[in-house]
């Protein structure tokens, strides 16, 4: 549980700059689950395009956040995605009087999106219909791929939803085309490498190159941490014990 507790920690923190820095609102943290509006509490136009941009890059920031955290979470921990759901719709907002009064959101447009979230997939954006037809009056439509198939919502019944990706296609289509040489080149470099120690596979075990790379520095950093501690007992067991008498003089 801490451990979980620690990840949250620095996942939402990330998730509240970048909010703060596109003008998102964030509403509230429920467990595990970040839940953030556009359009409120100050109307905008275009809350559909800053939502997709927000998602975008909160997907994109977790990646590295995950792996600035394997070191001390253990080997897997950048292998963590989030799912993400966008809807779009009227809600009723306000706050609620008590000891913790705090601002909220009600309605069905609130039931929508968890639903659209909770049947995405990991690494990837899930988007209504709603939300895609105001991409779409925002000139947006390329950032949207129809997703397979009808997704059953409970209440809602079948709708159809879009992968969402904010990235102009031109641009998209020059990233690919300049990693691909290195990715090639990296894939020969690795299989050489593991001819050389008599492999023919790059894993071992079932564990592929990456995965076995990011446990042996797991491995290292918590033996070298345990290693700085036993030191540091040893030397200041031998170190021998000064008392001083304390006496008083008249």
């Amino acid at each position: 549980p801490s451990q979980i507790f620690y990840l949250l920690e620095n996942v939402y923190r990330t998730f509240d700059s970048l909010a703060i820095e596109l003008g998102v609102f964030k509403v509230e943290t429920i467990g595990d689950c970040y839940v953030a509006v556009t359009g409120l509490p100050d109307p905008s136009n275009d809350h559909a395009v800053n939502m997709a941009r927000f998602s975008h890059k909160c997907l994109t920031k977790v990646t590295e956040v995950m792996e600035s955290l394997e070191a001390k979470l253990g080997p897997g921990t950048s292998d963590l995605r989030i799912r993400v759901g966008l809807h779009s719709g009227a809600v009723t907002a306000g706050v609620l009087r008590g000891e913790k009064s705090r601002f909220q959101l009600f309605g069905d447009t609130m039931n929508t999106a968890a639903h659209i979230e909770s049947t995405g997939t990991p690494g990837k954006i899930q988007i209504s219909q709603e939300t895609a037809n105001l991409l779409k009056e925002a000139n947006k439509g390329h950032w949207l791929t129809p997703r397979p198939g009808i997704v059953s919502v409970k209440g809602k019944g079948d709708m159809m939803t879009y992968w969402m990706q904010p990235i102009d296609p031109v641009i998209d289509e020059m990233n690919v085309n300049c990693q691909e040489p290195i990715k090639r080149k990296s894939a020969r470099r690795l299989s050489n490498n593991a001819d050389n120690w008599g492999q023919s596979d790059l894993g071992i075990y079932g564990i592929d190159a990456d995965k076995k790379t990011r446990l042996v520095n797991w491995n290292y950093e918590v033996l070298s941490d345990l290693l700085s501690k036993l030191v540091a007992w040893r030397t200041m067991k031998r170190m021998p014990l000064r008392r001083r008498r304390s006496s008083n003089k008249s």
